[in-house]
């Protein structure tokens, strides 16, 4: 796994994460790798759902190479409504916008090696924000900590941290907004387990303990089936997935999609197709295609999703 972002780094930097419904410009910075980032300027309105928004959300990428992160594998950072920075961080250590550890920012409990070690959830008009921390390989815990952006000088600082929500989980987590677009859904996957377990995260009460369980698709079997991205499309009604056992071209790798109900937070209607090797999944912002790389050998493949996963051509070839 301590290649992979590397492999996939060109395609996931074009296509930035669709998961959380956030405003475009807080998704406007991308700190990953080895002190690598970009910052997205003059990002393009595309509103949810809305068919006709182009292939790219983003434009006028630049270069950045001021990030303190380090990491080979899941990253995530978070701007406000105006694309400013706020922090960012690899699941192990929370960064501000001055690209200092945050007050207890450090120790969290995701993992260099874990496919999406963070995730950041912000409810809406609050200054509260989620870390939510997967670990590396198979029967990881799912945790999560908060950050109080009114705290530190309006840098933030973490006020509770690594607050177990499950155990035995993979390295798969992703978020939906709530059908109420005040609520979210946290979206995760038991290790060794068909089951995914869907936690609302509720802007009155927090993140609820109780999970939602729908058992569907493909068993993820062991440190090989932990790995592997899992998104959300813009309109939160689909959900797509990565599944591998690490060896070369073999006939069990997968990309799953099914249907989310955003209302419920129940998932159904499999479709598969076998893609050896599948690791990144994205989704296009007007969701009509859905994009797969690749972890070994660096192809991405293109589905065009008005016939399924029936519709499948390479995309191209990144070079790690």
């Amino acid at each position: 796994m301590k290649i992979l972002l590397r492999v996939i780094g060109l395609f996931l930097g074009l296509l930035v994460s669709s998961d959380m419904g956030f405003a475009q410009n807080e998704q406007s910075y991308w700190y990953f790798g080895k002190n690598a980032g970009l910052k997205f300027d003059n990002i393009a309105s595309c509103g949810k759902g809305e068919r006709s928004c182009s292939d790219t959300l983003f434009y006028n990428a630049r270069v950045l190479s001021d990030g303190a992160l380090d990491t080979q594998e899941g990253a995530a950072s978070v701007a406000d409504i105006a694309g400013n920075l706020l922090f960012y961080t690899n699941g192990i250590t929370v960064w501000d916008k001055n690209h200092q550890a945050m007050p207890n920012g450090q120790n969290l409990a995701g993992d260099l090696t874990s496919t999406q070690s963070a995730l950041i959830v912000n409810l809406p008009r609050t200054c509260i924000y989620y870390i939510f921390t997967a670990g590396q390989g198979a029967k990881n815990d799912l945790r999560y900590s908060m950050v109080d952006m009114r705290l530190n000088g309006g840098k933030g600082d973490i006020t509770s941290k690594n607050i177990l929500l499950s155990t035995k989980m993979t390295e798969k987590i992703t978020a939906v907004r709530h059908a109420n677009q005040l609520d979210y859904w946290l979206i995760s996957h038991e290790a060794d387990s068909d089951q995914f377990k869907v936690f609302l995260i509720s802007g009155q009460t927090g993140v609820q303990t109780t999970p939602i369980i729908s058992k569907i698709g493909s068993t993820h079997q062991g440190i090989c089936g932990s790995i592997g991205y899992m998104k959300a499309n813009f309109a939160g009604n689909r959900l797509a997935l990565a599944v591998s056992n690490c060896a070369q071209a073999t006939p069990q790798d997968r990309v799953e999609l099914f249907n989310f109900n955003n209302a419920n937070g129940v998932i159904s209607n499999l479709r598969s197709d076998l893609v050896p090797n599948a690791y990144g999944i994205e989704f296009s912002p007007n969701d009509q295609f859905l994009y797969v790389s690749v972890w070994f050998g660096g192809l991405i493949y293109q589905y065009d999703l008005s016939n399924g996963l029936n519709t499948k051509k390479n995309a191209g070839k990144t070079t790690p």
